[in-house]
């Protein structure tokens, strides 16, 4: 989660001691070393296009299924960078893709994501929408259904490492035709933390 930022002015000097090739890159190389700044920077934690579907062999969530049996062969789409499940459709989703770059403790994990106001016909409805680690969760939000519309942007701390490569399950379930939307999913450096 950083960038690497370096300029420096190379003057080319007589050819002793080497050919002006090896002392350009021996310039560098001290400049890279001793002068360069390694700043902290937010970086997309997935991809947005990136999910793959789980099937119920794969499933971390696979207790929630039997009762919403209903899966995806449609209603899970990108549309301007964001990603767009409706429940009318895809009333249940269990979406995987690893993720790209590492996370430390005491980082965060900057989330975006929001829905439309809840409808059902069926009493006592209810959304379940979650994120996880493999089988580790690492925030859910549970709705009754009705609800109001609602926007979720939230600063999740992250307690241990989790290194680059790491399963992250994307999992909702919802009673009803509404629509879902998650915008982003982001590393936070811990230097970078709104506190």
């Amino acid at each position: 989660m950083t960038s690497t930022s370096c300029t420096r002015d190379v003057r080319l000097g007589p050819t002793r001691g080497g050919t002006w090739q090896e002392r350009v890159l021996l310039a560098l190389g001290f400049g890279l070393l001793l002068g360069c700044t390694t700043e902290p920077t937010v970086q997309p934690l997935v991809a947005v296009d990136g999910w793959t579907l789980l099937d119920h062999t794969n499933d971390v969530w696979e207790e929630h299924r039997a009762a919403h049996k209903r899966t995806c062969p449609g209603g899970f789409l990108v549309e301007d960078d964001v990603l767009e499940i409706e429940t009318d459709t895809c009333g249940y989703v269990s979406a995987v893709q690893d993720t790209r770059v590492d996370l430390h403790a005491g980082d965060a994990i900057d989330l975006l994501t929001w829905h439309s106001a809840l409808a059902s016909t069926a009493a006592g409805a209810r959304a379940h929408y979650a994120l996880s680690f493999g089988e580790v969760p690492f925030w859910e939000l549970d709705v009754a259904i009705p609800a109001s519309a609602a926007v979720y942007d939230e600063q999740i701390p992250v307690t241990e490492d989790v290194p680059a490569g790491t399963p992250l399950v994307l999992h909702l379930h919802n009673h009803g035709a509404n629509s879902w939307r998650l915008g982003h999913l982001e590393a936070v450096p811990a230097d970078l933390i709104d506190r």
